[in-house]
């Protein structure tokens, strides 16, 4: 069964380009590589794998990086 993050990870292996109305462009690799910071942050800040998160983010590409982070 694949996850989403099995999907990013398989989409950050092509060319991929991701494009926000109004906002930046990032290939997958780079939503990745920004993906996998935020989720550091997240470790070091004490948050562990199955914990409950609340994601409170504008309407903005940040909320990608959040999510898939």
């Amino acid at each position: 069964m694949k996850t989403l993050q099995d999907l990013l990870e398989h989409a950050a292996r092509g060319p991929a380009e991701l494009h926000c109305v109004g906002g930046p462009s990032w290939t997958a690799a780079e939503l990745l590589d920004r993906a996998r910071r935020a989720a550091g942050g997240a470790r070091a800040a004490g948050i562990q794998a199955g914990d409950r998160v609340l994601l409170l983010v504008a309407d903005l590409p940040d909320f990608f990086v959040a999510f898939w982070g």
